[in-house]
């Protein structure tokens, strides 16, 4: 017990032993190993509820200086939608959150025509962009430049 009120964050040891066989066996496969690494987390002394938005928790700053020190070639951190700090460690990139610089969304583009049949939807082509249309209504759009009239 101490005399402030404070969060400190670790991360688990058997957590880490068990990422350090990940890097080395990636290690063995690639010329250069980089750690991705998914946080929403906060560090200290901010405005948002006690903490700073823009500042990697504590637990974060020391696991992503223990992978370059395993080897890897960078270290790549994302989850708050926002950037945050870039370090150089030995020499070594640390990016502790590079927001939505790479955002991947796995999706299904097309189903085969008796998936949309068997729901009553219609599919459509929209100069390059797929529309799916339940009677009348827009289920999906990106942009609508103009309607060819031709239904697949």
């Amino acid at each position: 017990m101490g005399e402030e009120f404070g969060v400190r964050t670790s991360v688990n040891e058997s957590d880490r032993s068990g990422i350090g066989n990940w890097i080395r066996g990636a290690q063995k496969q690639a010329d250069w190993t980089i750690y991705g690494f998914h946080c929403h987390e906060s560090g200290q002394i901010g405005e948002y509820h006690g903490l700073n938005k823009l500042a990697p928790p504590e637990f974060l700053v020391d696991f992503a200086h223990w992978t370059i020190d395993q080897g890897c070639a960078l270290f790549a951190g994302h989850g708050p939608h926002l950037l945050r700090g870039i370090e150089i460690y030995k020499g070594r990139p640390i990016f502790y959150s590079l927001g939505n610089f790479i955002f991947q969304n796995e999706s299904v583009l097309r189903l085969p025509d008796e998936a949309y049949r068997r729901f009553g939807l219609h599919m459509i082509k929209l100069l390059g962009t797929i529309l799916i249309l339940d009677p009348g209504v827009v289920r999906e759009l990106s942009q609508v430049i103009q309607y060819s009239g031709k239904a697949w």
